[in-house]
């Protein structure tokens, strides 16, 4: 049976498939034909095999979940169990035990920036897949969420949705366990982390998939309608290649470079990641098979996530002779006013943008949809768009800009610059501190000079692993070998 428009059911396509698996298990016991039973079951171990380590199941293909879809599933398959009492229904809904407290905030929105490109609706999720999930896990994290998702959001009248979760709303626990203040964790249905500091929620991800952004974060803010106040959709690279006027480059493919870590303790991890942009390509898609690219761009993005901000710089660089209508980094915020602070400074809700270094490239604060192929409830919403000064490139040309994203009242660095090869940089703080991100994405080892460590206590962590470390120092700083191939972290205090 093909579904939509090429996805299989029973290959790539979990929340269609389980719908099938609800419309098979109704035919048989309309009409007690076994076949319709079976067909169900096949469909329900299928599904199962689709789970994610933390209780994720893939929106298609490789890409990431998107968090109403997630929502979609458990109540489907809570109505399936009542139908049935399929133990291995139960099983697969206590597999899905960390994913709402993983993607959730207090105020029981989830994050849409790590959701798969085509939705990122930032939809807040309401009481009866919580509902479902606490009850059948005992789990009073869940249960908590529950509890927030009926104060934020109280139902206002009885949906499907709710009908299918009344039998589990008798069968709660009573024990509740609130979400953690600060935290950082590893996600591993989107590789990446989610991390909170009150309020303020941030993380980065390293989809199997497309991605149109690597990092996001939000202010949650119970007072507000939406229960936010400020939100970081992500960071887009948006090429308008010469020709058709609606093609863009503008996703990573699964084959990008990456490099990732999260750090305990600087509260957050870095990641690094290069690739060539490709338009349109969802995967599970017939019409849209993965294949290597050929684009003449060259994109680099290096990131710092913490408790206290996001940082990062973002490098575009031809790797052929070639032209374009428009190349453009876009910085995807929410729905509240952009106020410009200075030339390059603005706020949006309680998110303080900095972009300096900025040049002679023309920017503006326009609507900027998170994709320009589908249209999702957040196409309205509002960002800034950095566009370069220049159409026609030749082989070698580079530009960057670093990107630096907090809470209004967090602090920012006095100072951020390029380091080797504008993939790398340094952060100065007051209070004499030092960060640097080190981005070696060649095969052999690369030296890289930070200065203002001498007297330092210097931590740096590398992809993959993690060490205490100081190379050697200079009249100029110190140095740091960094293997080919690897991302690095320094941070240094003063003594």
């Amino acid at each position: 049976i093909s579904w939509d428009w090429g996805g299989m059911a029973g290959t790539s396509y979990p929340n269609q498939d389980i719908y099938y698996a609800l419309i098979m298990r109704l035919g048989y016991e309309i009409f007690h034909d076994l076949k319709y039973k079976a067909a169900s079951e096949d469909m329900i171990i299928s599904f199962k095999s689709k789970l994610l380590a933390d209780g994720g199941v893939n929106y298609i293909g490789y890409e990431n979940e998107s968090p109403v879809y997630h929502a979609l599933n458990i109540v489907i398959l809570g109505r399936i169990y009542t139908l049935t009492k399929d133990p291995l229904i139960l099983e697969i809904i206590k597999k899905t035990n960390n994913y709402w407290p993983l993607t959730m905030s207090a105020e029981t929105v989830a994050e849409g920036w790590s959701d798969f490109w085509v939705k990122q609706n930032w939809y807040a999720i309401d009481a009866s897949s919580l509902a479902i999930v606490a009850a059948v896990t005992q789990d009073p994290r869940n249960r908590w969420l529950l509890s927030q998702s009926l104060k934020h959001f109280p139902p206002k009248r009885k949906t499907l949705w709710l009908s299918y979760a009344e039998p589990y709303f008798s069968l709660l626990p009573t024990e509740e366990t609130p979400l953690r203040e600060q935290f950082v964790w590893y996600d591993q249905n989107i590789n990446g982390i989610h991390g909170r500091k009150y309020n303020w929620y941030f993380g980065y991800t390293l989809s199997k998939g497309y991605q149109n952004t690597f990092i996001g974060g939000f202010i949650g803010d119970s007072l507000s309608a939406n229960k936010m106040n400020g939100i970081i959709r992500g960071i887009n690279i948006a090429l308008k290649p010469n020709g058709n006027p609606n093609e863009q480059l503008f996703l990573a493919p699964p084959d990008k470079f990456s490099q990732s870590m999260m750090i305990n303790e600087l509260g957050g991890g870095m990641i690094c990641v290069q690739y060539h942009p490709v338009t349109n390509h969802i995967t599970g898609i017939k019409e849209s098979r993965f294949e290597t690219t050929t684009s003449p761009w060259l994109i680099s993005q290096s990131w710092r996530t913490t408790q206290d901000s996001i940082i990062g710089y973002v490098a575009l660089e031809a790797v052929a002779d070639t032209s374009l209508q428009a190349a453009s980094i876009n910085v995807l915020l929410g729905p509240e006013p952009i106020y410009k602070i200075n030339d390059n400074t603005w706020l949006s809700g309680q998110i303080k943008i900095q972009l300096p270094l900025l040049s002679d490239n023309f920017v503006s604060v326009k609507e900027l949809a998170s994709n320009p192929i589908y249209p999702t409830a957040t196409s309205h919403w509002q960002g800034i768009e950095v566009l370069l000064n220049k159409t026609n490139f030749k082989k070698g040309d580079k530009f960057s800009i670093p990107i630096l994203l907090s809470p209004v009242n967090n602090e920012l660095p006095l100072k951020i610059e390029s380091l080797n090869n504008s993939k790398s940089f340094l952060i100065k703080w007051e209070n004499n501190r030092v960060s640097a991100v080190l981005f070696n994405d060649q095969p052999d080892s690369m030296d890289f000079r930070v200065s203002d460590l001498q007297k330092h206590k210097t931590n740096v962590w590398f992809s993959n692993r993690q060490s205490i470390l100081t190379n050697a120092t200079t009249n100029e700083g110190d140095i740091f070998t960094i293997p080919g191939n690897t991302c690095a972290l320094v941070e240094s205090y003063r003594n």
